[in-house]
């Protein structure tokens, strides 16, 4: 049951494989795509907002 009001609700962000590939570039420079296991990143992840 939904009790918060719409701008108070928690928001999770889901980011696939392919979607970290640049978080991952951070840490080794110059490494592309093509390189890594299935042309993606790191793995998967959630990112969640509490707070408006």
């Amino acid at each position: 049951m939904v009790s918060d009001p719409q701008v108070t609700r928690p928001k999770i962000t889901y980011q696939k494989h392919g979607d970290t590939l640049a978080e991952m570039q951070h840490f080794f420079p110059g490494v592309r795509a093509e390189q890594v296991p299935g042309c993606e990143g790191f793995a998967a992840a959630e990112v969640i907002t509490l707070t408006a």
